[in-house]
């Protein structure tokens, strides 16, 4: 089953990280068949601080507990877990989050 972004709770959501401020906009999601995830397509758009620079972007790809969706404590945990990724790499990646329930 395909999802709206806009259905996606993190959608929209904005980090704070040690790379500076990102917004998560959720491109594309669907439920993953006979099991309960989610596969998110997400692009982080970084802030440049000053304004005058181009605006990074960031691509990422994700499978998470399909309660992402209703429980905060999941999404906080998600965003967390978006937030070391930033942190810790550059570029775009995949992060397997289905272990965080």
């Amino acid at each position: 089953m395909i999802l709206e972004p806009e259905q996606v709770p993190l959608n929209g959501n904005v980090l704070g990280t040690a790379k500076g401020t990102w917004v998560i906009r959720v491109d594309a999601a669907a439920y993953v068949h006979d099991t309960d995830s989610l596969l998110l397509n997400v692009t982080l758009h970084g802030a440049t601080g000053s304004g005058l620079g181009p605006e990074r972007m960031r691509r990422l790809g994700m499978l998470v507990p399909a309660p992402v969706l209703h429980q905060l404590h999941v999404r906080e945990g998600v965003a967390c877990d978006i937030r070391g990724w930033i942190e810790a790499t550059d570029g775009n990646g995949f992060l397997d989050l289905r272990s965080i329930l």
